[in-house]
């Protein structure tokens, strides 16, 4: 799998793959992922989404959710 930048600046895109930053190589993308594990991709591009990331997300981020990376639910304990 290939995401192209460009979506904001002339920079990368900051890759957030299950709540961590990633570093990607951009000739590369996310090819090392199985499709079958990605559970969701969003894309931020709007500066208003982007400004929690700070300078490293000014050219736009990519979050990426696996599989794995979902934690269940607690659920609340019944009162006694």
């Amino acid at each position: 799998m290939r995401i192209l930048s460009g979506l904001v600046g002339e920079g990368q895109p900051l890759y957030i793959i299950d709540d961590s930053p990633v570093p990607v190589e951009p000739s590369r993308g996310i090819d090392w992922f199985q499709p079958e594990d990605i559970l969701r991709i969003k894309v931020l591009k709007d500066p208003v989404e982007t400004a929690a990331y700070g300078p490293p997300g000014v050219n736009g981020v990519i979050l990426i959710t696996t599989k794995q990376g979902v934690r269940p639910r607690k659920r609340a304990m019944p009162p006694l």
